[in-house]
């Protein structure tokens, strides 16, 4: 695959960095470079018209150079950069040889993941982008449509993505049916889908033997989120989240790119570069997403509750005033996040994992926190509201990407528990699938 050298010029300090962009097959690519010399953020964006092959690259804050007219002892900096792939961080140039760099970020990522999966990799992510454009459009605008009740449009829009036959809309169930459908064939290009397959098959089995077991019990639980417009409520916030994340996808392409390595190491954490992003950029996911997430958790506690105690309602005896359910719904996210550790876990908890981080988001929300570009380190203080570089931890920022998009297939993960506790609903005010039972089990057991 081609590489572009593009040397640029500092705005500000005037500073002269080599780039490498690694061309693939996104025809549109993020570029974030931090100049070391002021620190300043450079923004880029390559451009590929992959009907000629050509591409160009503009650049925020600084100027293109014409290489022919600069020698290389005179370059500050080197940065390699790739929409998809893993790069080498920023460096100085004391004495680089510029004619000898012959390994392109692609030739580098080969050797981890092999040539037929990053190709794999890269073409199932350009699709994946190209749909987020194309086809995400169609699907969100049903969720809002199913969000506002308006079902006299959403068997026209449906019917534009799914067989007929196989989805009849005759009832509100019907439609949940079918609107799931759409939701989970479309992420499922986005996720890791060997691990979405067991999540989903231990949820489903999990919840069919509640089923089983205690009919009644897991209908007044369903009754409880119902009527109270919680179903709702949390399906309307978990589509709107994923919708942010999808806005935001082409920033974390390198991280979904994991997935396709043998082996991800601290090392590679420390050492390697992402491209697409700076910190800024997806810093209000998790933030936002730790806020849904915990609004939810109460529904996600409450099947904890019926499978370990055998009564939604009644809670594990951790604390003295949150005895019922209705008492943990009112507690503080922190407060919560004490239910949800590793050396308690309940069943239904595998939902929210790897879980989300407490002192991260408390510091980023207090904007207690430094972020050094360069290293691409976020040092944070969890300790108090005003930043102490002596009380700061750190995490890197592909380290903090990945948790972005774990949080993202987490709320996947969450849409599935939803969906299933408002078809119990439906089924407790009397409705029905519109096609045969053992079809409708079998397409559920097949998802």
């Amino acid at each position: 695959m081609p590489v572009n050298r593009s040397i640029i010029k500092c705005e500000v300090c005037e500073s002269l960095t080599m780039v490498r962009t690694q061309i693939g097959y996104l025809e549109e690519i993020p570029i974030r470079i931090p100049c070391e010399n002021c620190n300043i953020l450079i923004e880029g964006e390559l451009l590929v018209n992959s009907k000629d092959g050509t591409w160009k690259i503009n650049f925020n804050n600084a100027e293109m150079q014409n290489p022919q007219k600069i020698e290389d002892k005179e370059i500050d900096y080197y940065l390699e950069t790739s929409g998809e792939l893993l790069t080498r961080k920023l460096i100085k140039n004391n004495g680089l040889d510029f004619n000898n760099m012959n390994f392109s970020p692609f030739l580098k990522n080969i050797d981890r993941m092999g040539h037929d999966k990053i190709i794999e990799f890269m073409k199932r992510f350009s699709s994946f982008i190209n749909d987020i454009e194309n086809i995400w459009p169609k699907i969100k605008r049903i969720n809002q449509l199913w969000i506002n009740e308006s079902y006299d449009y959403i068997e026209k829009e449906l019917k534009k993505l799914l067989p007929e036959i196989e989805f009849p809309m005759k009832n509100k169930l019907d439609f949940l049916r079918g609107i799931h459908k759409a939701n989970i064939f479309f992420l499922w290009q986005g996720i890791n889908t060997e691990k979405y397959e067991k999540k989903y098959k231990e949820t489903f089995d999990n919840v069919d033997k509640l089923i089983s077991d205690k009919p009644k019990k897991i209908g007044e639980l369903a009754i409880y989120f119902g009527d109270e417009g919680l179903l709702e409520l949390y399906e309307e916030k978990v589509l709107l989240q994923i919708d942010k994340f999808l806005n935001k996808f082409i920033y974390l392409a390198p991280v979904f790119g994991l997935q396709y390595y043998d082996e991800i190491t601290q090392n590679d954490i420390r050492n390697k570069g992402i491209t697409t992003t700076s910190f800024n950029d997806i810093k209000d996911l998790y933030i936002d997403s730790y806020e849904i997430i915990f609004e939810v958790y109460n529904l996600v506690m409450a099947f904890n509750n019926l499978e370990h105690r055998n009564d939604f309602n009644k809670m594990p005896e951790k604390r003295s005033d949150v005895t019922e359910l209705s008492e943990f719904k009112n507690q503080s996210k922190g407060i919560k996040l004490k239910y949800l550790t590793e050396e308690d876990e309940e069943k239904f908890d595998s939902l929210l994992k790897p879980y989300l981080d407490n002192k991260i988001r408390n510091a980023i929300g207090h904007n207690s926190y430094k972020y050094d570009a360069i290293e691409e380190i976020i040092y944070y203080d969890p300790s108090r509201n005003e930043f102490s570089k002596e009380n700061a931890k750190e995490i890197y920022l592909l380290d903090f990407a990945i948790k972005c998009y774990k949080t993202f297939e987490n709320f996947v993960n969450i849409l599935e528990l939803i969906y299933q506790t408002r078809m119990i609903y439906f089924m407790t005010e009397g409705l029905s699938p519109s096609i045969e039972f053992d079809k409708y089990m079998e397409e559920l057991n097949n998802l």
